[in-house]
């Protein structure tokens, strides 16, 4: 959804240059005006945010970095960036590109949000503006002369409004239904990019509220028990599809930090149903904390880093599919790959039921 109705007017106007008859259809969500909402309100962090930042580096007079606020804080990058950006223009901070460190200025006075709250303010209001367009029981033109500041006019006798034949309700039949739920289940894959610890992989489902994603989550967060066999035929069509079967002569798992066995478990019945063997070789070194309950890379990276080892003979040489239940940031996945690699393995594939459909700055 635009969150500016000049916009759409703009793309109103597209639509009719070469004077034909043209149709603009607006595809409205009430939940995407929620979705924009909390962009809006967001988009610069509350104030106790920017007093953390400001109290921290007064505290370590020999600086701080990006890094360390975002470690300490748990606030993501972008908004440690913005805390950083808005400080240091109003001259509570200074930053010394050369050690990349952020240090406090001795100076007095509050921190001004007076712009900030201005531009949510103004942004919440052009919001309000295309909720009130869509829900205008008048013609559609008319509102938007107005909205223009042009002097309203008549109606234009051919909007949805003032014409409602030109624009007839549609149902989609129950095969386009079907074909668009299987679309979304099982016909669109997400991809895992390639990375220098392991090759490019695949996901069976995002995560969100998908069948699949319900199904992982009653197993590992609701005590259903194993994962469902139609994950195990999927994920194993999935390898012989899309993935280098015939080279690929080892399949290892992640080892938990909560769910016990069972990322294991359905490796070993891939494994089995593949016919390729299974490698118990990752060893976990230290315990580790759920990654979902961190709040920035930063944060998620020292989390895992080094708490892995896979010294087995067994991996020289091979090729090997690595298996986990959910794709999130992926640290924990690149460092699994990366001991595999550091112990002999020639190449990892990933492979995980579902992945979370975020950016890693979380």
């Amino acid at each position: 959804m635009f969150v500016l109705l000049f916009i759409i007017i703009q793309e109103m106007g597209r639509a009719g240059r070469d004077r034909k008859v043209s149709w603009c259809i607006l595809l409205y969500d009430p939940t995407d005006v929620t979705i924009q909402e909390y962009f809006i309100r967001n988009e610069r962090p509350e104030g106790k945010y920017y007093d953390v930042v400001l109290s921290l580096l007064r505290i370590n007079a020999q600086g701080l970095r990006e890094s360390n606020l975002m470690l300490t804080t748990g606030l993501s990058q972008k908004a440690t960036r913005n805390i950083l950006a808005d400080l240091e223009e109003q001259r509570f901070i200074e930053h010394n590109p050369k050690s990349r460190t952020y240090t406090a200025i001795s100076r007095l006075g509050q921190i001004d949000f007076s712009a900030y709250d201005e531009v949510r303010l103004q942004k919440l209001q052009e919001l309000s503006n295309i909720q009130n367009y869509v829900r205008c029981d008048t013609c559609y033109m008319e509102y938007l002369t107005t909205y223009l500041g042009d002097e309203p006019g008549s109606h234009c006798r051919q909007c949805g409004r003032c014409r409602k034949t030109n624009f007839p309700p549609v149902t989609p039949s129950r095969r386009i239904q079907a074909a668009v739920a299987y679309f979304l289940e099982e016909g669109f894959l997400p991809c895992i990019e390639k990375r220098p610890e392991h090759e490019a992989g695949w996901s069976l489902s995002f995560h969100g509220n998908s069948r699949t994603g319900r199904l992982v989550r009653a197993s590992k967060y609701e005590n259903a028990g194993p994962f469902a066999p139609n994950l195990v035929n999927r994920v194993v069509k999935l390898v012989r599809t899309r993935y280098p079967i015939d080279t690929i002569n080892g399949i290892v798992s992640v080892p938990p930090t909560k769910s016990g066995l069972l990322v294991e478990t359905f490796a070993r019945q891939v494994a089995a149903q593949l016919g390729i063997e299974y490698l118990s070789v990752i060893e976990k070194v230290r315990p580790t904390q759920e990654q979902k309950y961190l709040t920035n890379w930063r944060q998620k990276v020292d989390n895992v880093r080094g708490a892995f080892c896979a010294s087995s003979p067994e991996i020289a040489g091979r090729t090997l599919l690595l298996i986990d239940d959910i794709y999130d940031s992926g640290y924990m996945l690149r460092e699994v790959a990366q001991a595999l690699r550091q112990a002999g393995a020639n190449s990892v594939f990933p492979l995980t039921i579902t992945r979370t459909a975020h950016s890693d700055d979380q």
